[in-house]
């Protein structure tokens, strides 16, 4: 999936990391499975810094995962009546 940098105008994405980043979580948004290895391939010439942004990315989101379970308990408690 390629994104479309002017959707970003003067915040758009310098480097070829930058872009697979952006290309990456704008993907990751719609829901939809990224397949790791397609997206690593297509992304060789960054691949080994992609790869480890997505593993850092994955370890926070297992982290958070107790935090997001506490808040949608809090928020599911405060509306009731």
């Amino acid at each position: 999936m390629a994104t479309d940098s002017s959707a970003f105008d003067s915040d758009a994405p310098e480097s070829p990391l930058d872009r697979a980043i952006v290309e990456f979580l704008t993907a990751q948004g719609t829901g939809k499975p990224v397949d790791i290895k397609s997206f690593l391939e297509k992304h060789a010439e960054v691949a080994d810094q992609l790869d480890t942004f997505i593993h850092q990315q994955a370890q926070v989101g297992r982290l958070m995962s107790p935090v997001r379970r506490i808040t949608e308990l809090a928020k599911s408690q405060s509306t009731e009546p």
